[in-house]
């Protein structure tokens, strides 16, 4: 505490006395404290691009939920702050009694006032999860503590499940508390964990679910829906915040265990390597495993992503992630662009509107790709009319008609391989006067279908019945110069 308060804490008495400098983050030290305590917080600043000049921390990825609806009040460098409830809790949860815990919370490390730094600062967000010790993921509260009850009742220290043998102990001690307990008032964070543990060493002992009471397991399954319904598993930020991060830990009440252990039941769950323990389960109950797809999609774009290097497709990103959430429409592409590749220089601009956003980076993908083919897939979707009818509304859902027709996108082929050339006339927001695309080099084209004119002629003339060639032949031939005259004419 005396380290950090000497080598990095200030005197300012307010949240963000002075601009950061361009290769700057803030850390928060949330300060030790009992369970009712009020919620203390010091930020400073450090320098991102040199880790021994800062002390190691932890990113936290958590569903701020919806601002202004409710909000907790914190201190923050010895002033009143709001934070979401959920933020709220996920502070109090994680304090520690007797050392500060260093974090890098985005709802406090970042001016969320000040539009510039948000921009650059949000452009960091890669570098700040990959470099974090580890990430948190911060599931919620279980329901155990709901209900107002939070503050009034301690949860008690931590349940680490660690993802190995040490896990045997706690295994143990919940399995007897299930075998002799008649209630299912009271299922906690642990419990769930403890099922998960369970799942994940592969132990399918038929004694397991017999020495269970049928509706003790059935509510542990029950929490562990509520678990993975938890609005974190929508949010379009997770995606970057999970994917990039070296190391993560699952937190969910007082519970923890690292990321792997839950990914691997999703894994043993698709493989069918659960199946002998599940035909001892009811039905009903497993029925919640489905919902450990989530967790296997997210994972499995994880490694994806990890095996490439220069990054992902923007385009083909909102298109795979339209489904997830955000309270800022703005963020449906921002908090996509830390997976890209860093050679399509994206750089999000807090300062635009959300119009403005859909149409610039629409606008920059087709450059880039050199094709209208960002245009595709957006039948039916937009029930917005602020945005231009030419602009796909990015904070839409792509339904099954949308992702069947880019499926075969690839099959329109007019350009004949040749890459578009793109001009943006002006900033209209009209299709007619802001985009024209064009891929054909006309000379080229009708040079080529010269030759193929020449070489039809020839082969008829080997023919013995010419005639049953011609029509489907000439047809093709004059389609493609009918395209090419066209074109001619709008030279």
């Amino acid at each position: 505490m005396e380290e950090l308060r000497r080598n990095y804490f200030t005197r300012a008495r307010e949240p963000y006395p002075t601009d950061l400098l361009a290769d700057e983050i803030r850390l928060v030290a949330l300060l030790p404290g009992k369970w009712s305590d009020d919620v203390r917080c010091e930020l400073f600043r450090v320098s991102i691009e040199r880790p021994i000049k800062h002390p190691p921390y932890q990113a936290l990825s958590y569903a701020w939920g919806t601002p202004g609806h409710r909000a907790s009040h914190i201190q923050l460098n010895g002033c009143e702050f709001a934070v979401t409830v959920n933020l709220g809790k996920a502070l109090r949860l994680l304090r520690d009694s007797d050392e500060p815990v260093v974090l890098w919370v985005d709802a406090l490390c970042i001016n969320q006032q000040n539009d510039e730094e948000r921009s650059s600062q949000v452009a960091k967000m890669r570098e700040i999860y990959s470099a974090a010790d580890q990430v948190i993921i911060f599931l919620g509260e279980d329901s155990s503590y709901r209900a107002g009850k939070s503050l009034r009742r301690d949860p008690g220290p931590c349940v680490r499940f660690m993802g190995h043998d040490s896990d045997e102990d706690l295994i143990k001690q919940h399995m007897r508390k299930w075998a002799s307990s008649r209630s299912t008032k009271h299922i906690s964070a642990p419990d769930i964990f403890c099922l998960i543990a369970i799942l994940s060493r592969q132990i399918h002992s038929p004694k397991f679910s017999q020495d269970i009471p049928v509706h003790h397991l059935g509510a542990v399954f029950e929490a562990l829906r509520t678990m993975l319904t938890a609005r974190w598993w929508d949010r379009i930020w997770v995606v970057q915040e999970a994917v990039v991060a070296e190391h993560m830990v699952v937190r969910y009440g007082n519970a923890s265990m690292p990321w792997k252990m839950l990914a691997n039941v999703a894994i043993h769950y698709q493989d069918g390597v659960l199946s002998k323990f599940l035909d001892s389960v009811s039905p009903d109950d497993t029925k919640v495993l489905r919902l450990l797809s989530r967790v296997r999609d997210l994972d499995h774009f994880r490694q994806t992503w990890r095996a490439h290097i220069q990054g992902l497709d923007l385009l083909e990103l909102l298109r795979q992630f339209s489904n997830r959430n955000s309270s800022d429409s703005r963020d449906k592409i921002f908090a996509l662009m830390g997976l890209c590749d860093q050679s399509q220089n994206l750089i999000p601009n807090y300062s635009w509107d959300e119009v403005t956003v859909y149409v610039k980076y629409l606008i920059q993908m087709i450059q880039q790709k050199r094709s209208l083919s960002p245009l595709n897939g957006d039948i039916g979707r937009k029930s917005r009319r602020d945005i231009p009818s030419w602009v796909p509304d990015w904070n839409a859902t792509f339904d099954d008609s949308d992702r069947g027709r880019l499926a075969l996108a690839d099959l329109y082929d007019a350009c004949g391989g040749v890459a578009s050339t793109i001009w943006v006339v002006n900033d209209a927001r009209r299709i007619g006067s802001c985009i024209y695309g064009g891929g054909w080099d006309y000379d080229k084209a009708i040079s080529q279908i010269q030759e193929d004119m020449v070489r039809l002629i020839e082969s008829l003339e080997s023919e013995s019945q010419p005639e049953a060639y011609l029509p489907e032949e000439v047809e093709s031939l004059l389609r493609r110069f009918e395209t090419v005259a066209q074109m001619g004419l709008c030279k």
